[in-house]
């Protein structure tokens, strides 16, 4: 086990022979999955590529520890000497990294076991991109019933360009993405200050940005875990997250008048969704008046018939409102585990 200045001091890229693709996994609190995602890795059929965990100061460590002894073969294994969020912690890695391409997962995520040769075919097939993306599950922690696709929930529309990215007609599943590292150290890393959420997103708009090309496959290679302690089940973090990045993102001198425009828009769509989401979980916790509140201010981006029923009901019948969406709710957990 070695630091992270340590680790960085001991990489030496030109004496080594280095493998083609690095494996980068973050891990906080991660001792419970990080076996099933380790054992993904090692049963890929692409063999050219090396494993590095960063401990990202877990308070689960001794766990950690105790599952890694097994892979102790396999994985370099990192310390960093302070929690600085999965961003962080994948820059440890990154800059310790050997590999001329980068593959990003998440401890509590699992790949099939084509997942790497298929990136890797695309990128041999087409030697000008710098990104790759494929599809992903999401399944439900405890049970493998799949709750949607990446492709299906949000699929891609296009080159996935700058302006695609921005307007949220593509969306990058971290997981499934395979980078040149070249292109991730060239864009700055991923920018720790952004926080925990939506730091992914903030790095492939600078990729894409930056001129690098991006692209995706349809093929379904990567299955996320969805629990009480992942960032996906926090969703109005997620889109506090993307704001922040769509804000900092306004801020560059180099955007077009069009692509400020695209900025705006989605800042405002996504701002509005948030107020949704605020709105009924104000609902569920029978604070009324704050539902009023998010729901008032998200109509001022949507002026559809169906939110200002919403409003007419929380001023009206607020207690017929919250069965009627108790209900709803049951009803699209059924459908979505088929039962």
């Amino acid at each position: 086990m070695i630091t992270e200045s340590e680790a960085t001091r001991a990489t030496d890229r030109s004496v080594r022979t280095s493998p083609r693709v690095t494996v980068v996994i973050p891990a906080f609190r991660a001792a419970n999955f990080i076996a099933e995602a380790l054992d993904s890795v090692c049963a890929q059929t692409f063999t050219d590529f090396e494993i590095i965990v960063v401990n990202d100061v877990s308070p689960d460590t001794e766990e950690l520890e105790r599952v890694l002894t097994r892979y102790r073969d396999r994985v370099t294994y990192l310390k960093r000497e302070r929690n600085g969020g999965p961003g962080a912690a994948r820059n440890t890695a990154i800059l310790a990294a050997r590999g001329e391409y980068v593959a990003l997962l998440d401890a509590d995520d699992y790949w099939d076991p084509a997942f790497l040769a298929e990136q890797m075919a695309f990128f041999d097939r087409h030697p000008d991109v710098s990104l790759v993306y494929s599809d992903a599950s999401w399944f439900a922690d405890g049970s493998r019933a799949v709750v949607g696709t990446l492709m299906t929930h949000a699929p891609s529309r296009g080159e996935p360009t700058f302006e695609r990215l921005t307007r949220q007609e593509c969306t990058v599943g971290t997981s499934a993405v395979v980078v040149r590292r070249d292109a991730v150290v060239n864009a700055g890393l991923f920018d720790p200050d952004i926080g925990n959420y939506s730091e992914d997103f903030d790095l492939y708009l600078r990729i894409a940005k930056s001129g690098a090309r991006l692209a995706y496959q349809r093929k379904l290679l990567v299955h996320h875990r969805v629990h009480p302690d992942s960032l996906s089940a926090a969703p109005l973090q997620l889109q506090q997250g993307a704001l922040r990045v769509l804000r900092k993102t306004a801020a560059r001198a180099d955007l077009t008048p069009g692509e400020r425009e695209d900025i705006a828009r989605t800042a405002a769509r996504i701002e509005a969704e948030f107020n949704l989401r605020r709105a009924r979980m104000a609902l569920s916790r029978r604070d009324f008046r704050e539902a009023l509140e998010a729901t008032e201010a998200a109509h001022a981006f949507y002026r559809t018939w169906k939110v200002k029923a919403i409003m007419l009901g929380l001023r009206l019948f607020p207690g017929l409102l919250l069965r009627i969406d108790r209900l709803r709710g049951l009803t699209a957990r059924r459908r979505a585990f088929g039962s």
